[in-house]
């Protein structure tokens, strides 16, 4: 009878123990599904963060070539303003010249002109 009780207890042993083993085994393969859940979103993370960084410069660097080309352009569009100041003082008579209401007028449009190429020149 003894013999009955002991060979139950160690049958009633070795199922736990495989039980026990099943179950580790288990929560060794969902540690290691974990693991490689969090591996894959760390990665994802870090190239979510990545690409966030290359659009931040990418829109930086297009808010500054929109800021360059505009005043490019502005200043294109000032050419002809220096073109006709230039014609506005070829076109005026030479006996008009020492004429001091003209001298004065012809004063100005000289400042005007070299003030837009010192302008010019200092922007590029």
């Amino acid at each position: 009878m003894n013999e009955k009780i002991n060979n139950k207890k160690e049958k009633s042993q070795e199922t736990n123990f495989k039980d026990l083993n099943k179950s580790n085994s288990k929560i060794n393969n969902d540690l290691a599904l974990s693991k490689k859940k969090i591996k894959d979103l760390e990665d994802q993370l870090l190239r979510s963060l990545a690409d966030n960084e290359n659009l931040r410069k990418r829109h930086e660097k297009e808010i500054q070539d929109s800021v360059k080309y505009s005043a490019k352009n502005f200043a294109y569009s000032l050419l002809s303003v220096v073109d006709n100041f230039q014609r506005a003082f070829n076109s005026i008579p030479k006996d008009l010249e020492n004429d001091n209401v003209f001298k004065n007028l012809i004063i100005g449009i000289n400042a005007v002109e070299k003030e837009l190429h010192d302008t010019f020149e200092k922007n590029g």
